[in-house]
């Protein structure tokens, strides 16, 4: 013969499930789309809310200053802020494609701005900035990174 503990237990668990069975929800309003700026589907992936990596994406711990160190008299960014900035802007305004990363062998998103010659990449989970910086050889730069699917 079982325990009373289970017992009591077996009786609330079938209690909780018969008046989860009786009780219905009102459906709510539809959820609203999200909004992703167009140039943000890359080739073969889903479109990204740009806005929202922009916004929440972090550094690996020391990595925005590893990298301003790196890459910070590349472009006209006076300060470790001036280059975060400038690469959630490119998040933001520039052309998503996706690519495998040569150092890491992942799969990478990577945003590009045409006009300021500017890529920036984020993880594939997109909460992780990997890198900001302006290319040796503008589009090219891109294009020919592993598997790419940036199209000029």
């Amino acid at each position: 013969m079982p325990p009373v503990s289970l017992l009591r237990c077996l009786f609330a668990l079938a209690l909780a499930c018969l008046i989860g069975a009786c009780s219905q929800a009102e459906p709510g309003p539809p959820a609203a789309p999200v909004a992703v700026n167009p140039t943000a589907t890359a080739a073969g992936a889903p479109p990204v809310d740009v806005t929202r990596i922009a916004r929440d994406a972090t550094w690996a711990p020391g990595a925005l200053a590893d990298h301003f160190g790196k890459h910070g008299s590349e472009g006209p960014w006076p300060d470790i802020g001036a280059y975060d900035r400038s690469a959630r802007d490119t998040i933001r305004n520039g052309q998503a494609f996706t690519y495998i990363d040569r150092t890491a062998n992942v799969r990478r998103r990577g945003f590009y701005v045409v006009s300021g010659n500017r890529f920036t990449s984020v993880t594939e989970d997109l909460r992780r900035i990997t890198t900001h910086f302006r290319t040796d050889n503008g589009e090219r730069y891109v294009v020919l990174l592993p598997e790419s699917t940036y199209r000029p």
